[in-house]
């Protein structure tokens, strides 16, 4: 048995906002002092924007992607980017994946 994830939106509201702080103060420790840890956490918690659309401005007193880009290296900027495309894509969509096995998916060759 294992953690399978049913509902994006819990996920959104009861395990985003813990594993988003977390995630920030992995970011601080990496080195990722230039913008306060409210507006990192934020950051990777926004959905990425369609493709061809405008990213999202900034909460209010939040920091901008744009001001982001300015204060951060071009590494930082990347492992702040790939840390929320972790947290809200690969993650959840990992979590709610089932287990084929248990649900007598594979057959008998798979097996051995």
């Amino acid at each position: 048995p294992h953690f399978v994830l049913l509902s994006r939106s819990w996920y959104d509201s009861a395990m985003l906002p813990p594993l988003s702080r977390w995630a920030v103060a992995w970011l601080v420790k990496m080195g990722i002092t230039a913008i306060p840890p409210a507006a990192l956490a934020e950051y990777v918690t926004r959905r990425v924007p369609a493709a061809g659309s405008a990213p999202p401005d900034a909460a209010a007193g939040g920091v901008g992607e744009a001001e982001m880009r300015r204060a951060l290296t071009d590494d930082a900027f990347k492992l702040l980017n790939l840390t929320r495309d972790w947290l809200v894509s690969l993650l959840p969509h990992v979590l709610g994946k089932a287990s084929r096995v248990s649900f007598g998916l594979l057959s008998a060759s798979f097996l051995r």
